[in-house]
């Protein structure tokens, strides 16, 4: 997360959904008083179909899917750094299920802790009743308090994928490329195996695929350099008929002062910061140099009202088959959403996808979006959850929420269950004054 900048602009108009051809969306509460909401997971614990939300303060919660029940799951509240503060980007950042989750209740989380100095550490814990059992992976020394990166995921071929920000508190550093250096990188590990290094218990083995493993001057565990700070990615899991794409990575990276964008991972790829910013060169002399350079698919310009992006999924649920294919991702500072189809010129067209009016909507789909989007999540059949809130300083307030994305009625009659004025998922106010948030993340 990163929040550089505030910059206030008077509104003078809401954007509405206006066209009855265009994709549009209603909201189901899942769950609500979280406090920062930033990952959520779909799966089975104990024989009971659940959704794992973590919040930044240091839990993770477990929601029962029927009765929508809440309690505790994990909780690393002592044991996390995070203060009651407006630029907070530090606490329980991530988190990610083993693969065979539901057999062997393992999962994998970053966090920000602090052992005399902060460190990102990457742990494995399994919890047993009450009891959790944890063991450190890797603790990362990161040199400020921002740009921390946070997320992990399992890819197809069964490791873990780590994405770790550049923790830098201005641009002016080449953390990201330095080979030395795990900041700025996405790491891969193959959690089900460990080996002895330098004496010691190393809970994880480098894959002998990673593009560096050879290179003695090089961090084996790096799979994919030259990234500021991806926040939220996710993989694909193919087309249900024909499996293209299944296993691509997607990720938005949040950009500086110029340009956010979105990459898809692939191995020993460089992804150009600091030498470059999204699609624009900052140091000539350097990009010229940047080797396996990969370019995003899709870059926007702040210019364009975007703050900073928020990754989701390429969506292959079945609820809205307009979606079919398309990625979508957001805007953090405006909550806005917004889809990525890959053309037949091999190009990405982005356009906007719109909350329904309330008319087209569901008694039980009428719920209005917190103001801050913080992830997107996926559930175990492709569908999509959006992970909000009102109020960024996590400690002091419980105001974020979770919801469900559902189609609209087919039939848009009136409904009885009441009817009020949509507004647009950017949620902003006529005539007021609008707290612009340039790159929290």
């Amino acid at each position: 997360m990163e929040w550089t900048r505030v910059v206030v602009i008077t509104l003078v108009m809401v954007h509405v959904t206006s066209s009855a051809d265009s994709e549009c969306f209603c909201l189901k509460e899942i769950a609500s008083n979280l406090r920062n909401p930033l990952q959520m997971a779909h799966t089975v614990v104990n024989q009971e179909e659940v959704y794992l939300i973590a919040e930044q303060t240091g839990t993770i919660k477990s929601v029962n899917v029927k009765s929508s029940i809440i309690h505790d799951y994990i909780d690393l509240q002592e044991l996390i750094v995070i203060e009651n503060r407006f630029r907070e980007e530090r606490g329980l950042l991530g988190f990610a299920l083993h693969p065979k989750f539901v057999n062997n209740l393992k999962l994998y989380t970053y966090s920000i802790r602090n052992f005399k100095k902060d460190y990102a550490v990457i742990s494995e814990i399994k919890r047993s009743g009450t009891v959790l059992d944890e063991r450190i992976l890797l603790a990362i020394p990161i040199p400020g308090e921002q740009r921390n990166g946070g997320q992990l995921l399992f890819g197809i071929d069964g490791y873990l994928y780590i994405f770790i920000g550049d923790g830098a508190e201005s641009s002016n550093t080449s953390r990201a490329q330095d080979r030395t250096s795990l900041l700025g990188k996405v790491l891969r590990l193959d959690v089900d195996s460990f080996e002895i290094v330098n004496d010691k218990i190393q809970y994880y083995k480098v894959p002998e695929e990673n593009p560096f493993i050879n290179d003695t001057d090089w961090r084996p565990e790096i799979f994919a350099l030259g990234t500021r700070n991806m926040w939220r990615c996710s993989v694909d899991s193919g087309d249900p008929s024909t499996g293209e794409g299944k296993g691509t990575i997607y990720c938005g990276d949040t950009g500086d002062d110029l340009q956010e964008e979105v990459d898809i991972i692939t191995k020993g790829s460089n992804y150009g910061w600091n030498y470059r910013e999204g699609n624009i060169c900052l140091n000539a002399t350097m990009c010229s140099k940047i080797a396996n350079e990969v370019h995003p698919i899709h870059t926007f310009n702040h210019s364009d009202g975007i703050s900073a992006i928020v990754g989701g999924p390429l969506y292959r649920g079945t609820r809205f088959p307009g979606l079919a294919g398309k990625y979508i991702f957001g805007d953090f500072g405006s909550g806005h959403l917004y889809m990525l189809q890959h053309n037949s010129s091999e190009n990405w067209q982005r356009s906007e996808l719109n909350l329904c009016q309330k008319n087209k909507c569901g008694c039980k789909a009428l719920a209005t979006p917190r103001q801050f989007l913080l992830a997107i999540g996926e559930g175990n059949s492709g569908e999509m959850f959006l992970l909000m809130t009102d109020n960024i300083v996590a400690k002091s307030t419980t105001a974020g929420a979770v919801y469900e994305l559902v189609p609209p009625l087919a039939d848009t009659k009136p409904v009885t269950c009441g009817s009020v004025s949509s507004r647009s998922f950017i949620g902003l106010l006529i005539g007021s004054t609008f707290l612009f948030l340039h790159n929290y993340f």
